[in-house]
């Protein structure tokens, strides 16, 4: 059982990301064991976000777009960000979570 963890696209997103950690790693493990998902609280599950971006690129990055769509080069952009944030549950569980919160038609 193996995993690979890469850093790199966070050099890509920000020129003066700094980080000690590898560009990309391999982890391997000698024994498996059963995966058993934690219980949440979901009324209180509130996760601390990471941006990525600050203002001043953000406005930078607007700007660019209308400039293109003035330009005629797009006639629509979707300007999107990351965020990061820690958790313990596993994927499929913070999927499950944050759907049920989502109020959309299409899900």
């Amino acid at each position: 059982l193996t995993l690979v963890d890469y850093e790199f696209y966070k050099y890509l997103q920000d020129k003066n990301f700094t980080s000690k950690e590898a560009y990309l790693s391999f982890y391997a493990y000698k024994k498996r064991k059963k995966f058993t998902a934690m219980r949440v609280d979901e009324e209180n599950f509130m996760p601390i976000f990471k941006n990525h971006l600050d203002f001043k690129n953000y406005e930078k990055n607007f700007l660019q777009v209308k400039s293109a769509i003035a330009k005629g080069r797009s006639y629509q952009v979707n300007l999107t960000q990351s965020f990061h944030f820690d958790s313990l549950l596993d994927g499929f569980s913070l999927f499950n979570l944050l759907s049920k919160r989502q109020d959309t038609e299409f899900k």
